[in-house]
Order: C-alpha cells, then structure tokens, then sequence
C-alpha cells in the first residue's frame, strides 16, 4: 500500500502582545489595570531550609479563571475579532515543553 503524502497547512503565528492587564487583591476580586498588584518576587530569608521536601512536593491544581481576562479584555474595549485563542501565558509553554518534561499538566478548553 502507498504511504499517503503528509500535507501541512502553513500557520502564521504572530508575537505575543499584552493587550490590558488586571490583578486579584487581597479579597480575591479583580482589579483591572491593577499592576501594582504584578509585584517582583523577593525572596525571604527564612531560618529553614526550602530544599527539604521537594522530592515528595505534590503539584496543586492550578486551575485559573478565563472570566477574568475576558473582563479585562471587554474593560479595555479590546477588538477580539479575529481572535482565535485567548489563554493565560503559561499554557502554549507547556504544550511546547511537552516533548522534553517529564511533568504532567492539563488544560481547561472552553469554545464560545
């Protein structure tokens, strides 16, 4: 039998760009345009040692709230026409990781 010829579609990607932003306080609501909430990390200085245990760590779900940038999107009067994917920053990292990562991970898809 012949081997069927693979045809690939070309797929044009463009560069990430950050459309608006928004933060969580300390009651958990949104802030839109809260970037004084995206503080830096600074890391404490602790009398323990934060080595101990990470070989037996389990990963905590991290599922996280589309509703949130879609709010923000919506707040910043951001034109989602011809928008395909809207997805918080981390996940197309994962799924280009995949290959090379022995960790698991899942993400929530929702089509409207």
């Amino acid at each position: 039998f012949p081997v069927p010829k693979l045809v690939r579609e070309r797929v044009d990607l463009s560069s990430p760009e950050e459309l608006t932003s928004f933060g969580v306080d300390e009651q958990r609501k949104t802030v839109l345009n809260g970037k004084e909430y995206l503080r830096a990390l600074k890391i404490p200085s602790t009398p323990q040692d934060l080595n101990e245990g990470f070989e037996t760590f389990t990963r905590q779900s991290e599922t996280g709230d589309l509703n949130r940038i879609l709010e923000s999107l919506k707040e910043a009067s951001v034109d989602l026409k011809g928008v395909n994917v809207v997805s918080f920053r981390n996940n197309f990292n994962k799924i280009m990781e995949t290959p090379y990562s022995r960790d698991s991970w899942m993400i929530s898809i929702t089509k409207s």
